[in-house]
């Protein structure tokens, strides 16, 4: 049996269309409720998620223990905020907590 995730799952959240996991190993997984297909898998942490949340159809958030707050644009696989989840490469979206300025 595949692990979901490395580290195990310590956050989720459902919508009446999708799951959404985050793992000890700082990864999110966005999996189609109907037939459980994932959908993306977003990395972008460097610790394990705390706390995720789906936001509408096209959005979530995470937060990790590494300190950072992301938010995800999960139709286009990339951060909403310019950067890029991924599933083989790319930046994760920019931290939207702690700010930097």
């Amino acid at each position: 049996r595949e692990e979901l995730h490395a580290g195990g799952v310590s956050s989720m959240d459902t919508s009446d269309a999708a799951v959404l996991t985050g793992g000890g190993d700082g990864n999110l997984r966005l999996f189609n409720l109907e037939d459980l297909s994932l959908r993306c898998s977003l990395r972008g942490h460097a610790a394990p998620i705390s706390s995720c949340v789906l936001l509408g159809e096209s959005h979530a958030a995470s937060a990790s223990t590494d300190g950072a707050v992301r938010l995800w644009d999960v139709d286009s696989e990339a951060g909403a905020a310019g950067g890029g989840g991924e599933r083989a490469g790319g930046r994760p979206p920019p931290e939207i907590w702690p700010r930097s300025d």
